[in-house]
């Protein structure tokens, strides 16, 4: 089982103060464990020293206690949300049935919109899967995703590295990775990266040029896909991983309560950590909520010298 180093971070907003690294055994529980009895189906470290596990995406099932089995390992939950994923069963018809009106309704505008604005009866966009287009679509895409906010707020953007590139060909060659990318007037504007792993489309990377984000590319790029995806019946389910979000819930069609959880071994130091970070978090968040309430109280006190009789 492969080791790799974990940055326990204490931040504010989006900035890093301070960090702890760990070395750790990274596990994808989804599907496969739940917050009751994932100790029990942990991979071994083979003996690696090892400070413990990130277990990723561990559903979540009743209350959730502070260490493991005969208090070995100490549980700390990083980060909890809703894990999405939308089934390719039935048709696209069928699909956006269960969306409400509204929401039929906004997407198809915002897809007509997109044509009208590329003054084109249809959308223009394309996908890459074999190992010549996939090394089109880098080339396109790289330059794009360096225009995305994606590049411009936090490491998100698709990577642009040799590495990366020959492992995204070597993908394409096993069929496991598909990519799609969105035109505006012949340029790009939005692109999908999304390998394919145990019958799975995976969310990896999109972005979209924020000088067109008033048109929606990120969404109408997701419409397309999941039209074709759902007339292909290739996989199984798409699969939007960790973390909540607007665009995610739109198109999924299910959604599982998840967790991450730190695993660590039940050591002084270990212990020490963990109860820093969570007073560290707790502390972030009860001054954020201050500064909300402050802000809050200042507006009304606004509102009311401005009201009649004041």
């Amino acid at each position: 089982m492969k080791t790799s180093g974990y940055d326990l971070k204490f931040t504010v907003a989006s900035r890093t103060l301070f960090s702890r690294k760990l070395c750790i055994v990274h596990w994808d529980a989804f599907g496969k464990a739940t917050s009751s009895n994932f100790p029990q189906l942990l991979p071994s470290p083979d003996g690696q020293p090892i400070d413990g596990y990130l277990v990723h995406s561990v559903e979540i099932a009743g209350a959730i206690e502070p260490t493991g089995d005969n208090n070995a390992y100490l549980l700390y939950v990083l980060q909890e949300y809703p894990r999405y994923i939308t089934r390719f069963t039935g048709s696209f018809e069928d699909f956006l049935g269960t969306k409400s009106a509204k929401t039929r309704a906004t997407l198809r505008k915002k897809v007509r919109n997109f044509a009208k604005a590329g003054e084109v009866d249809e959308v223009v966009w394309h996908t890459y899967s074999t190992p010549d287009e996939i090394a089109d679509f880098m080339k396109r895409a790289i330059p794009l995703a360096k225009r995305t906010y994606q590049a411009r707020l936090f490491d998100g953007a698709l990577p642009d590295s040799r590495e990366f590139l020959e492992q995204s060909i070597q993908s394409a060659e096993n069929s496991s990775l598909k990519a799609y990318l969105l035109f505006l007037n012949g340029n790009a504007v939005a692109y999908l990266y999304a390998p394919i792993r145990d019958g799975a489309m995976i969310y990896a990377y999109l972005g979209y040029d924020e000088e067109v984000a008033n048109l929606s590319p990120g969404t109408v790029l997701q419409f397309l896909v999941h039209e074709s995806l759902f007339k292909e019946q290739s996989v199984l389910y798409f699969d939007f991983t960790e973390g909540d979000g607007a665009h995610k819930a739109l198109f999924a069609t299910e959604q599982t309560r998840c967790c991450n959880i730190l695993y660590l071994k039940n050591t002084l130091e270990n212990r020490c950590l963990v109860g820093a970070h969570r007073r560290w978090n707790k502390s972030v968040e009860f001054l954020r909520d201050m500064a909300g309430k402050t802000k809050l109280k200042q507006r009304i006190k606004g509102a009311l010298r401005k009201s009649p009789g004041h």
